[in-house]
């Protein structure tokens, strides 16, 4: 203990429980450059991929509820990301997605809505991500698109970036927009 006042000691305290300690999530905010690997870059011009959603601080096996009325539109699983749900409001307009959890306890077709915070509403638990375990949370201002809608990162380049069919998009392509957090509870 005679040691702890050595500022070497503090600091590298302070950086095993801040930085390294299980749950604290080394997250993304909405528009930060998404720098996961050089394939994040856009392969015109280079740019980072923009991350659009908000990476919410949790810890592995908490559960998730979605705390609207919305279908389950897809369920989407990557090895390194776990599983994602889709989910898109029953008046077509918006999707919203969750993603880094076990296996969902929903399925697609699933009606969700009422009964907010109960375990009708439970998406499933958040997965382990190792010391960057959090929950990605986007919305997209438009109805489910098999392409976009599971994303969790997109080209944010300065150049005018276009759909396939010529059409400019916006910076943040798709629709995507800073995510309302209250849909989701994490506990």
């Amino acid at each position: 203990m005679r040691n702890i006042r050595n500022p070497a000691v503090i600091v590298l305290l302070f950086f095993a429980i801040v930085i390294l300690a299980p749950g604290v999530a080394h997250a993304y905010g909405w528009g930060d450059d998404w720098k996961v690997s050089s394939s994040s870059k856009c392969k015109k011009c280079g740019k980072w991929f923009k991350h659009v959603g908000l990476d919410l601080p949790a810890n592995k096996k908490q559960s998730v509820y979605f705390n609207r009325d919305g279908w389950v539109k897809k369920i989407c699983k990557d090895d390194d990301w776990k599983y994602g749900v889709v989910i898109e409001t029953p008046s077509g307009d918006r999707t919203y997605v969750i993603w880094h959890l076990e296996k969902p306890v929903v399925k697609e077709g699933d009606y969700l809505g009422s009964n907010y915070g109960t375990r009708s509403n439970k998406l499933g638990k958040v997965a382990d991500m190792g010391s960057n375990t959090h929950v990605h949370l986007g919305q997209r201002e438009k109805g489910y698109n098999k392409s976009m809608s599971p994303k969790g990162a997109v080209a944010g380049c300065d150049h005018k970036p276009k759909a396939s069919d010529g059409t400019p998009l916006p910076r943040f392509p798709e629709y995507f927009v800073y995510p309302i957090t209250s849909v989701i509870t994490i506990k």
